[in-house]
């Protein structure tokens, strides 16, 4: 309805939409769905600027040839929760930068459409066989992420681990120890591993191997 109201006529290059910081990522009247329904309708030129989007969000957004930019506050509420008083700038800057490294990790992601596409083969050397072996290597490579901008680990260490860690991994996938159904086992590589390949392997619309 917007888009017949502006009847706008040349169409501008980019078109900001928001604030979508509010909505699911997914379902009826999602983020997803806002944007494939502009999509659909928009002059093939137009690109958008999403306002207020969070970091679920974010990830199924990667890439999207739609999506020209993107803002969110969503560092600033992880600040306010981690320090209710006494925020000084230098703690919020710290907090803005480990928010941005973790969603730039996130965002190597690609899961619409054609594959999964990622940045596997030149972290790991490696081509996953399966989608699932893409999402499950991806996954461990984005908590090693995590670690590296907490600081919990060095950044040769997490290029280490990762590897070794992979290894592991296509290990029990191959073995048939890690299925989409049976992802507890990938814990015991690191902690939280199974949570975020099982949200990662929702995201990427994949049903089967």
């Amino acid at each position: 309805m917007c888009i017949e109201w502006l009847s706008l006529n040349p169409w501008p290059a980019l078109v900001g939409v928001g604030s979508v910081c509010r909505r699911r990522v997914r379902g009826c009247n999602g983020v997803l769905e806002i944007v494939d329904a502009l999509d659909a309708v928009l002059p093939p030129h137009v690109r958008l600027h999403l306002f207020g989007v969070k970091s679920d969000a974010l990830t199924a957004l990667a890439h999207h040839p739609r999506v020209a930019s993107t803002d969110s506050m969503a560092w600033d509420a992880a600040a306010r929760r981690e320090r209710p008083v006494d925020r000084n700038m230098e703690f919020r800057i710290q907090t803005m930068e480990k928010w941005t490294t973790t969603q730039t990790a996130n965002m190597t992601i690609k899961a619409r459409g054609g594959g999964f596409q990622t940045t596997l083969p030149i972290l790991f050397n490696v081509e996953p066989r399966t989608d699932f072996e893409a999402v499950v290597l991806e996954s461990l490579a984005l908590e090693h992420a995590t670690l590296l901008a907490s600081k919990e680990i060095s950044y040769l260490d997490a290029v280490c681990y990762v590897k070794a860690d992979a290894v592991t991994a296509l290990g029990f996938i191959r073995n048939g120890y890690v299925t989409p159904e049976n992802l507890s086992v990938l814990d015991e590589l690191i902690a939280g591993l199974a949570d975020r390949t099982g949200r990662l392997w929702l995201s990427s619309d994949r049903t089967s191997f």
